[in-house]
């Protein structure tokens, strides 16, 4: 139960953080878009999607090792094999880290020159480069965080304080005028700060790196052979995540890359559902496929990918609705031309998204090699559809390589999950929260049709009626979800059991629940 109990408040904790975060990330995206303009922060966008990829290499996957190893020779009592494991880890990344470094910037030029035939991203690339240490050793402390079981370090300094450093930094640099050499100098200074930060809440209130005299087990072999196939999960997730960008860079302009850069973070917003439900959702599946409770793990299945998808439909379809408001009004209306890359994400995202229970699915059962080759073939898939639809398409064309390649992924995902136990996650109470979506937006659809654009006001005036629009799109599917009676009996069932494996009580939801079915 103890154990049961620092999840719960661990999971909060990681919410709180990840949400923060979401925010401030978004802020710093549209600080950048307004001060930079489309074309140098495409060039940023360039540098960091390039570096990003460099950075996997410098942490060689050892993340999920560390995070691993130290819970295991943890709980044998293996107190120097523990020490071991967190020094082996820090000395084998501090040496890979410093070689990426120094390889980024011996290739900063050619990159620049030869691939994206732009002369200024490469200050960009070796200013980034400088990160690249300082993030991998920020991630390392932050790992133990989680090992040791005090992860609100990891929430106060990953999602809070860096975050809050970034903003400051980047506002001041680029505000003087140093364009995207100045956002990624402030990105290096965020990352020193967050660095020493990290270090110290590490040494104070976590676990002693630095000790005197106590003694080490290295056992570099097994460390590092747990390690490298994640490295290469890892390694093709983000390549997932930014081969649109760099695909952009080379096959496109610089300012289309910077208009398709706040059209993605815009439509990630979709991710929040899904990650609030799946930190409860995998300890739950985990035990009731231990157990072999079929029934009870095909009823949470196919409950929670419902209550994802009734969450997340709507928000899709307001995003596509109001796309090009939303860029105009957040990041400036040269932005709006990314208004159909907004939508065709949004779609994608939502489908991808809605089905994030599907692809967590193989890890409960035991199938995470299929994670693997599942990621490679939507990765290869991606970079193809890049290369054959952005010359003719452009932001489109990315858009739509992005949003084909990832349904491809969760598609893969669906047939393995069934082919091995049997269970999907689709009912006829789908009909429901999809019918309360169009519903909603086809209201919502004449009326916009029959007002001046809202993006034409003045700001910030513009900026409250965008809110309030969503506020009340949101508030009439609501209304038309429960006189559809979109919750189910089996909701409750579902909430007890998640009550009981993580102890986060939601006597709230349930009495909602128990008033509306």
């Amino acid at each position: 139960m103890q154990d049961l109990k620092v999840i719960a408040r661990g999971a909060g904790f990681v919410f709180i953080g990840f949400f923060v975060s979401k925010l401030l990330s978004y802020f710093y995206r549209v600080l950048l878009a307004r001060f930079l303009g489309p074309e140098e922060l495409g060039i940023f966008s360039m540098g960091l999607a390039v570096v990003g990829i460099v950075t996997v290499f410098g942490a060689v996957g050892l993340y999920q090792g560390v995070l691993h190893f130290v819970a295991v020779y943890e709980s044998r009592g293996e107190k120097e094999k523990v020490r071991g494991a967190v020094l082996g880890s820090l000395k084998m990344q501090l040496a890979t880290s410093l070689v990426a470094m120094a390889a980024m910037l011996l290739i900063a030029e050619p990159v620049a020159m030869l691939a994206f035939q732009q002369p200024s991203l490469t200050l960009v690339l070796q200013l980034l480069a400088l990160t690249i240490p300082l993030q991998v050793i920020t991630s390392n402390f932050m790992i133990l965080t989680q090992a040791f079981k005090k992860i609100e370090y990891k929430v106060l300094v990953r999602h809070i304080i860096e975050n809050l450093a970034k903003l400051a930094l980047t506002f001041w640099l680029v505000f003087l005028g140093f364009g995207a050499a100045g956002a990624s100098l402030a990105l290096a200074l965020a990352g020193a700060f967050a660095l020493a930060v990290s270090f110290f809440f590490i040494q104070k209130k976590v676990y002693r790196v630095f000790s005197p005299g106590e003694k080490a087990v290295y056992n570099w072999r097994e460390l590092f052979g747990y390690s490298w196939p994640l490295f290469a999960v890892g390694f093709f997730m983000l390549i997932m995540g930014n081969i649109d960008t760099i695909s952009l860079g080379i096959l496109n302009t610089a300012f289309n890359t910077g208009i398709y850069n706040v059209a993605t973070p815009t439509a990630r917003f979709l991710e929040m559902p899904s990650f609030a439900f799946l930190s409860l959702f995998l300890p739950v599946a985990t035990g009731l496929y231990a157990t072999r409770k079929m029934d009870d793990l095909g009823k949470a299945y196919k409950a929670v990918t419902r209550w994802i998808f009734s969450l997340t439909l709507p928000c899709a379809l307001f995003a596509v609705l109001f796309a090009r408001e939303i860029l105009s009004i957040m990041f400036g209306p040269v932005y709006a031309e990314g208004a159909a890359a907004l939508a065709i994400l949004s779609l994608g995202f939502f489908v991808f998204y809605s089905l994030d229970t599907v692809r967590s699915m193989l890890q409960p059962i035991a199938k995470t090699r299929l994670v693997l080759y599942n990621t490679i073939a939507a990765a290869v898939l991606n970079v193809i559809l890049n290369v054959l639809l952005i010359p003719s398409l452009g932001i489109v064309g990315a858009a739509l390589a992005t949003t084909t390649s990832y349904f491809f992924w969760s598609l893969l995902a669906f047939f393995e999950v069934y082919s091995a136990i049997k269970i999907h996650p689709f009912s006829r109470a789908y009909w429901k929260p999809t019918l309360a979506s169009f519903i909603a937006i086809l209201l919502f659809f004449a009326l916009k049709s029959s007002i001046p654009a809202i993006d034409l006001f003045q700001f910030p005036l513009k900026v409250v009626l965008l809110l309030a629009f969503g506020a009340a799109f949101l508030a009439v599917y609501a209304v038309l979800f429960i006189a559809f009676r979109g919750l189910q009996p089996e909701d409750i069932e579902i909430l007890k059991a998640i009550e009981a494996k993580t102890g986060v009580k939601a006597g709230f939801a349930r009495n909602i629940i128990k008033r509306f079915i």
